[in-house]
């Protein structure tokens, strides 16, 4: 016979196995989640090139390398943050400047997160596009971003449309005049040999290297994309703009004629920047909150200038309102008072509720501009209504 005291050892290990299992799945509704990329392969590039030089030039740069690897950023903006890095390489010593150049090279070939194309089963994963256009400096001729061998030959994610684009469809599927992908890894992969001498095309085909998978976030019941950077995301619907809060279930729509500091209207926000605050070279800062944006489930925030400010949604209004905050210093140049006045945005918005569409008239209204989107009911991944809380709670 087992005596009382074993079977409660037993009974005890059986339960904290289980408890343990069960915190190594992340989870969210009770519901494991897709495991991002940037979970899976880390980016070492961002934090050397943070320790590259002396001051805060390469700090800014390094933190701007996760983003530039999100699926909803611009075709181009690994090359553009690549071409930056050499830029202010040479105005280094010999020795900082060669360390510079060559984390740029493995910043432009590393692989960039896209998500998988859920309305197929089962769901097919698809490459980035390639930038269609010569970088600036001489050292990144030729060079593109890394595909993942796993994914289907034949399918891009077009972070403009947010949809699934066949193989040939459109120049960007192929890499500007026949130069080859990366290698695969996060990292990069060394530069081809000579990259003032793109490979014929024969050997640049994208089939070859499709892309990575990130968090889905162009489906009912998966998650954003985190950019911590994240991330992360990424969506079927095309970029209509709504007429108001009640419906802002189409991303963002395009931004207003640069400097003109007027929403226009758009999304259900109205008012116009206020006089005072100077964004540099952006205009709209304002978010948007409801739910179907993306093709989500859940309500979630997203910026309503995407050509500006070119994240995904997310379910967290923090992971917006930080992304535009640091966009603000890291693109807009935005003088310091505007940047107060976003850091100022950022906590009210927190305070007024992360998931909320409060959120976002609160970060809103900080830069003059009204929108109602408190008016929305919040809803879960699952399609539920989140109740309201009233009260204190202990």
């Amino acid at each position: 016979m087992f005596s009382k005291s074993l079977v409660s050892f037993v009974l005890l290990a059986i339960l904290s196995s289980g408890a343990q299992a069960r915190i190594r799945i992340v989870e969210r509704d009770g519901r494991a989640l897709y495991g991002r990329r940037f979970g899976q392969e880390s980016i070492p590039e961002a934090g050397q090139l943070g320790s590259a030089c002396q001051g805060d030039v390469c700090g800014i740069l390094g933190g701007r390398v996760p983003g530039v690897l999100l699926a909803g950023a611009g075709e181009c903006a690994q090359q553009d943050l690549a071409d930056d890095i050499i830029d202010a390489a040479r105005k280094q010593d010999a020795a900082t400047a060669t360390k510079m150049i060559d984390l740029a090279k493995k910043i432009r070939t590393a692989e960039k997160n896209t998500p998988p194309d859920f309305s197929t089963n089962p769901p097919s994963l698809r490459n980035s596009v390639f930038c269609q256009k010569q970088p600036r400096n001489s050292e990144l001729a030729g060079l593109n971003q890394a595909q993942d061998p796993a994914n289907d030959p034949n399918l891009f994610f077009d972070p403009v449309t947010k949809k699934t684009v066949q193989k040939g469809s459109q120049a960007n599927t192929s890499p500007l005049g026949g130069g080859a992908a990366g290698s695969g890894g996060a990292a990069g992969g060394a530069a081809p040999a000579d990259p003032a001498t793109p490979p014929p095309p024969a050997a640049t085909d994208a089939a070859t290297n499709p892309d990575n998978t990130a968090t889905p976030t162009d489906v009912p019941g998966t998650c954003p994309p985190v950019a911590t950077v994240t991330v992360t995301v990424d969506p079927a619907a095309t970029a209509t703009p709504t007429a108001a809060p009640q419906a802002p279930d189409a991303p963002a729509p395009a931004a207003p004629a640069a400097g003109s500091g007027s929403n226009g209207g758009a999304a259900g926000i109205s008012g116009s920047l206020s006089a005072n605050i100077n964004l540099g070279s952006c205009t709209d800062p304002t978010i948007r909150f409801g739910a179907g944006i993306e093709g989500r489930k859940e309500t979630s925030f997203i910026p309503n200038n995407l050509k500006e400010f070119n994240h995904g949604s997310a379910q967290a209004s923090g992971i917006i309102t930080k992304f535009i905050c640091d966009t603000f210093v890291n693109s807009c140049k935005a003088d310091a008072a505007a940047q107060q006045v976003c850091q100022q945005a950022l906590q009210a918005a927190a305070a007024a509720g992360a998931k909320k569409g409060a959120a976002a008239d609160a970060f809103n209204a900080a830069f003059g501009f009204k929108s109602n989107f408190a008016s929305i009911q919040a809803i879960d991944s699952q399609g539920k209504p989140v109740a309201r809380r009233r009260g204190l709670f202990f």
